[in-house]
């Protein structure tokens, strides 16, 4: 987990506590310093969450034609506490 925590670039414990909720919920597992697997309901949750985005991007991209540099800018100009950690992942 120490991987993930350092990849968003968040705390282990936040990290620990966020996994703890998904495993809680069914939609991973994980055993202490071993591998985390997302369960067919959390791949499926995480499916689901990927084809949103992707559709919200596309509208602004290609409906609104604004630039995604700009939407990235934008969203953490709104929620300063999440600058950084989404940085990798942007589509």
């Amino acid at each position: 987990m120490s991987d993930i925590a350092e990849r968003l670039g968040v705390s282990k414990a936040s990290t620990n506590s966020a996994m703890s909720s998904l495993s809680d919920k069914g939609l991973m597992e994980t055993e202490k310093y071993k591998e985390v697997f997302l369960t067919p309901a959390g791949l499926n949750l995480a499916k689901f969450i990927s084809i949103k985005h992707q559709v919200i991007q596309k509208f602004f991209t290609e409906v609104l034609k604004i630039e995604r540099r700009q939407l990235f800018n934008s969203f953490h100009n709104h929620f300063p506490s999440s600058q950084g950690r989404a940085s990798g992942f942007w589509i």
